[in-house]
């Protein structure tokens, strides 16, 4: 599973990593650098290539 988290969403605050390790504790976190709210619109591209790569 990836957990990807815009680094500069304004409307979610950042989960901290321990307590989505309380979740899903074989998960990859991954942050969006330069994304807010909705890093589709901010960064399509990031957004696909952490979609398709997985847990790469």
């Amino acid at each position: 599973m990836t957990i990807a988290w815009a680094e500069h969403d304004r409307i979610l605050a950042r989960p901290r990593v321990a307590d989505l390790r309380k979740v899903a504790p074989h998960g990859v976190f991954r942050l969006l650098p330069g994304c807010g709210h909705v890093p589709m619109n901010d960064d399509p591209e990031l957004v696909a290539r952490v979609l398709l790569d997985g847990s790469r």
